[in-house]
Parts: C-alpha cells; structure tokens; sequence
C-alpha cells in the first residue's frame, strides 16, 4: 500500500523522487535538504517487536525529521505494528512526528473493509486472472478457473486474521492455494505455513531463496547477491549453489512469485510480500535450523525469533 501511494505522490508531482529508507544512517545520507522527497520508512522499529536500539538511533533524527516533514521537502511515511507504538508510547508520546493526529490505524473499524469492498477487491481480482463468476447453475468440471457468485459473497463476509487484500494476492497467484477455495481465507495463516514447509521437503532451490531473503532482513538485491551467505544456504539446504542469475530466473516464476514482489521504487531489490510470509519462513527456518538461523540470520530477524519463541 505504502508503495502505490508513493507512486501516486510522485505522479501528482514530479518534483518528489521516491525513496525507501531501512536504517537510521540512511536518513543522514539521503536527506540533506536539497531535493524534494517521499520516503517511506517500514517496520521502524523491528517487524514483530520493539527494537530498542533501532529507536534509540531514530529517536537522534526525530526532531530532524519533524522538521523536514513539516517543511514540506519530505513527505515521509511511517510503517509501524500497532503493538510496537503502544509498547514505545512512553517516548513516542514526547515528539510531534507521533502525535495522534500525524498517525494512522488501518487495522482500526473507521478503515476497516466492508463487505462490498471485499466483493470488489474479488471481482478485480477474477477479471485480471481470468476468472469466471457465473451467477447460475453450473458444473464446475466444464470450467478452467471459477468462483461462484456464492463464494465471493461468503469470502467477503470473512474476518480474516491476515489483510484481506493480502490475502486476495496469495489466493490468485497460487494455484493450490486458489484450489482450496474458501478454506484458504478461513485458515490462511495455517495454510501459508504448510506450503513454506513443502518447499523445504521438495523445492529447495524456491525455499534457498526465501531462507536468504528472510536472513537478509527481508531483502535481495537480486543483481548483488551476498555470495557468501547464499553459499552457506544452498549447502545447509543440501542443493545446488545459486548464483545471481538463477534467483532472477527463479523469482519470477511459481511458486516464489506469489511470495516476493519486486519494489516499484528500487528496481533490483526484491521482499517478501507481507509479514505473514516473513513469520511463516521465520517459523520453518527456526523449526528445521535453528542454529543455522541464530548464527547468519540479521539481528532484525533474530529479535523476531525471539519474540515469536516467547
């Protein structure tokens, strides 16, 4: 979401480049003034939990920041877990940049999806896969791809744990999971895990590079590989080494295509689509190589573990 909205920004007004900041020092580097930017910053404060380091080194640029933003020369967008503000707010409360009038709850009923947002979001989906959605009687045998005008009303009816456009992406991209129907959407969580562990059993060149990306803090720069790390990948997996090349090729077809997606603001960098693909290979990886993970993975990723083992 973040990302289409800075897009939209800068197609409103060209003079704004945008921008995706991940560490603090980032900040210092890219913002000096000069040029007018959208910089989207996500998961500040870590994914699952605070990261009391992460807001030590932001809360220097704080000030700076509000600054900025309130000049007008950086429209900045802030991506932060709802759990992650209320443990902070003891601080978070002392700086215009968190006031409650600068923030929003998308999780909150005021943006809550209503059924015939859901019922929209399906339709768009069903014509651009090709979908059909008879409202008669039909045998479903006779049809390629179909969902029944019965379905799409009972999935929009669903309140789902994972964001529904989300969700909606997954079902579409993935055709088991597009198999299983109204199931996915009532068990997704469970779903996406089990196929994250499919992968590992039978596709270990697609779970080599889920397991690099989610060491790397949920990023591959798929023209820069950290060759090292893949290395030790492929071989505590057991499989062939892959090189730059080979993760191109593999990103862009199923079944990594429904898990990653490739940043519209920074051409080679790829992430996982959402932070329940994120926990579901953070919940094989600990599972399976725990040890491994401890030793290699991002201290990002590792307060992650910790947070989910506790």
């Amino acid at each position: 979401m973040a990302h289409e909205l800075m897009l939209e920004i800068t197609k409103m007004n060209s003079s704004y480049s945008p921008v995706i900041i991940n560490e603090p020092s980032q900040w210092d580097e890219i913002v000096d003034g000069s040029r007018s930017l959208v910089i989207f910053i996500d998961d500040i404060f870590g994914k699952t939990n605070l990261d009391k380091k992460y807001l030590s080194a932001w809360e220097k640029r704080f000030d700076a920041m509000w600054a900025c933003s309130s000049e007008g020369k950086v429209l900045l967008i802030i991506g932060c877990r709802k759990n992650i503000l209320e443990e902070g707010k003891s601080t978070f409360e002392k700086y215009d940049l968190f006031k409650d009038e600068h923030t929003m709850d998308l999780s909150s009923p005021r943006y809550e999806l209503s059924s015939n947002d859901k019922t929209g979001i399906l339709m768009s989906y069903c014509i651009a896969f090709g979908v059909q959605t008879p409202s008669i009687p039909f045998d479903r045998n006779t049809l390629d791809k179909v969902l029944s005008h019965e379905e799409i009303r009972t999935i929009a009816q669903q309140r789902t744990l994972v964001g529904f456009p989300q969700l909606c992406n997954l079902f579409f991209t993935k055709p088991s999971f597009f198999e299983k129907g109204i199931d996915f959407f009532i068990h997704a969580s469970e779903e996406l895990v089990k196929d994250i562990s499919f992968l590992r059993r039978r596709k270990r060149s697609e779970y080599a590079v889920l397991l690099y990306a989610l060491l790397k803090n949920n990023c591959i720069l798929s023209d820069d590989l950290d060759e090292q790390l893949m290395t030790d990948v492929c071989k505590v997996l057991n499989t062939s080494t892959l090189d730059c090349t080979d993760v191109q090729d593999l990103i862009v077809e199923q079944p990594l295509i429904a898990y990653l997606e490739r940043s519209p603001v920074k051409k080679p960098l790829y992430q996982l689509k959402h932070i329940t693909i994120f926990e579901a290979v953070l919940k094989s990886v600990s599972t399976s190589y725990p040890e491994f993970l401890l030793e290699h993975a991002h201290p990002n990723v590792l307060m992650s573990y910790i947070r989910s083992a506790n």
